[in-house]
C-alpha cells in the first residue's frame, strides 16, 4: 500500500488542534504519517500534539513532532516537507477538518489513472459554533460547497509532483500554495478534482479578522507571484 504522510501546520490552535487531529485519524484510508510543525506558538498547541503523539498507539502510524519560529504556515509546511517520507503528501490547517473519506475517494482517483500527480477537491466553510452570530453576518464567504483546487488543505499529490515544482512562498503568511499551483500547471503536472467537499474550513473568532482582511490582501499577493512565476515560465519555453 502507498505510504501517505500529512503535514500540520500548527500555531496558537489549542481550541481546534484535537478535532483536526481525529478527523486525520477518522479517515477510511488512513495515512502513514503525521508530522506536526509548531510554528512558535504562545499557548499550549505544543502540549496538545505531545500528548497526541504519546497517545498514537498504531503501529501503522508515525507521528513526528517539529517545532520552529513563528514564520507562518507556508514555512511550517516546507519544514515538513523536509522531514516527511511518504510517496503521497497532503496537508491540513490545524484548525480545519477533512471528510473522512477524502484520502480514500484521492486514492481511488490514483488508482483510476495512474498519470495523476494531484488530485484535489471541493471545500466548504462552516462557522465554528462559538462565533458571535453578528459576526457571521459580517463575513463575505459562501457556506455552500465551491472549488477548492487553490487550497492547500483539499490536496493529495504526488512525492514527485513536490520534487518537480519546489515548495511554498513563505513568503506569505496565507496564500502560499497558489504560486506553487500554478508552477504545477505551466509544468503540466496531471491534475484531477473531487466534485464534493473533501475539506471543511472553520471560520472562528481567532481568525476573523484574518478572513476578513488579510486573507484578500495576501491572496492577491500571492495571485501577482503566480501569475509572475507563469510570465516567466513562457519567457523561458
Amino acid at each position: 500500500m502507498s505510504q501517505i504522510s500529512v503535514i500540520v501546520p500548527m500555531f496558537n490552535a489549542e481550541k481546534y488542534l484535537e478535532a483536526a487531529l481525529d478527523s486525520i485519524l477518522a479517515q477510511t484510508h488512513l495515512p502513514s504519517e503525521l508530522v506536526l510543525i509548531d510554528d512558535g506558538s504562545t499557548d499550549s498547541t505544543h502540549s496538545i500534539a505531545q500528548e497526541f503523539q504519546r497517545r498514537n498507539t498504531s503501529e501503522a502510524i508515525s507521528i513526528v513532532l517539529l517545532r520552529q519560529e513563528h514564520a507562518g504556515p507556508g514555512a511550517a509546511r516546507n519544514l515538513g516537507l523536509e522531514h516527511c517520507g511518504g510517496s503521497f503528501l497532503s496537508f491540513l490547517d490545524a484548525d480545519d477538518l477533512w471528510a473522512k473519506e477524502k484520502l480514500a475517494w484521492q486514492m481511488a482517483e490514483f488508482a483510476r489513472d495512474p498519470e495523476l500527480e494531484l488530485v484535489t477537491g471541493e471545500v466548504q466553510n462552516f462557522f465554528s459554533p462559538e462565533l458571535d452570530p453578528s459576526l457571521r453576518d459580517q463575513v463575505k464567504f459562501v457556506t455552500e460547497p465551491m472549488q477548492g483546487g487553490a487550497m492547500t488543505g483539499t490536496i493529495l499529490a504526488r512525492r514527485e509532483a513536490f520534487l518537480r515544482t519546489g515548495t511554498f512562498d513563505a513568503s506569505v503568511l496565507f496564500g502560499d500554495f497558489l504560486p506553487w499551483l500554478a508552477k504545477a500547471r505551466d509544468l503540466g503536472i496531471k491534475a484531477a478534482q473531487i466534485g464534493r467537499p473533501v475539506l471543511f474550513r472553520r471560520v472562528h473568532l481567532s481568525n476573523f479578522s484574518r478572513v476578513q482582511q488579510r486573507h484578500h490582501r495576501d491572496y492577491l499577493i500571492a495571485a501577482k507571484r503566480a501569475l509572475d512565476e507563469r510570465r516567466r515560465s513562457g519567457q523561458n519555453q
